[in-house]
């Protein structure tokens, strides 16, 4: 099967799981693979070392990174990442000092603040919505500041393109998406990683013939993915009865509320725990895939609960957190 190039090429199999249409959303990194441990004890970080100038700071702007994009905003586009990281950075006594002593000037990012809320919001958070609003400036500190966040754009990809060939998937995400597959349910990545890597991961995976559709940041948000895909299934009278989100992160809960009020329909949302990954994919295959629409609102209830309780861990800014967030020495 190929695989769509645009969302709106998308079309369901058509095909039934125990006499319904179903569909799988699944997140990638950190829900199906450990990509959210090797690329933000990394590759991110390392990038908004190197662009903006910070190794005066560096172990304090990993760490504040690593808690932003691994606990406090789990998921958020990496824009927004950035913008937090700085506000987080900079509560630091230790990153407050080395102001004053004028050892580092950290980026307040103001003109970045301001397109996250009037473009990306709702134009979408991909690196190919912010080069063109780049290009619509004109010569001046915004489009200084913009081009400068686009190029750590890209060194944050090439560094993830060196540094993490082969990111370890959980076993149990492999053995559950295979047995979805044979049972005939729908499956689509609903990621905000660039498409380019989703594909290789995937492909490394042996799962990239499971899916029926390989869904980025270049597509837009990742309601906008389940949207596109229920909408799809509308339109060619094989609306689906069951549709499921898969996410390691809170965005994916919203992500999965807002297509359901837009879609005017159910969207289940089933969480992958931080440090419960295996568990937790092995807890659905057993428990729920003989008959997907058993996931019903009580157990949702209960399994999401449990997920944003694992996830509460407070900020604490003159903590030392190496020991929480570890550098990736293979990195």
């Amino acid at each position: 099967m190929d695989l769509p190039d645009n969302l709106a090429d998308y079309r369901p199999s058509g095909e039934k799981c125990d006499g319904k249409y179903v569909l799988f959303g699944i997140d990638s990194d950190g829900c199906v693979d450990r990509g959210m441990r090797y690329k933000h004890g990394g590759p991110f970080p390392r990038a908004g070392i190197e662009v903006f100038g910070l190794q005066p700071i560096a172990e304090k702007w990993r760490i504040a990174w690593s808690f932003v994009n691994e606990i406090e905003r789990r998921g958020c586009p990496r824009f927004e990442a950035l913008a937090q990281t700085v506000d987080r950075v900079l509560e630091m006594p230790a990153v407050q000092e080395a102001e004053r002593l004028n050892v580092v000037s950290v980026p307040r990012l103001s003109y970045l603040r301001d397109y996250l809320g009037d473009v990306a919001s709702k134009k979408g958070y991909g690196d190919n919505v912010l080069w063109a609003h780049i290009d619509s400036l004109k010569e001046g500190p915004e489009k200084e500041e913009l081009t400068r966040v686009a190029q750590w754009s890209r060194t944050v990809n090439s560094n993830v393109d060196a540094d993490c060939p082969d990111i370890e998937p959980f076993s149990e995400a492999i053995a559950t998406i295979r047995a979805a597959y044979e049972k005939k349910v729908d499956m689509l990545i609903v990621s905000g990683t660039p498409e380019k890597h989703l594909r290789e991961a995937w492909r490394k995976h042996g799962l990239i013939d499971k899916v029926r559709g390989v869904f980025g940041r270049e597509s837009g948000k990742k309601n906008d993915h389940l949207t596109a895909a229920v909408n799809a299934s509308r339109e060619s009278d094989t609306l689906y009865d069951v549709v499921i989100m898969f996410g390691d992160a809170p965005g994916d809960d919203k992500a999965r509320k807002k297509a359901g009020e837009s879609l005017g329909i159910s969207v289940r949302f089933y969480p992958i725990r931080v440090g419960f990954e295996q568990e937790d994919w092995k807890r659905f295959r057993e428990s729920f895939l003989v008959d997907p629409a058993s996931y019903g609102e009580t157990e949702e209830t209960r399994f999401v609960e449990g997920f944003y309780s694992n996830l509460k861990r407070p900020w604490i800014s003159d903590a030392d957190l190496t020991q929480l967030f570890p550098l990736q020495q293979n990195l």
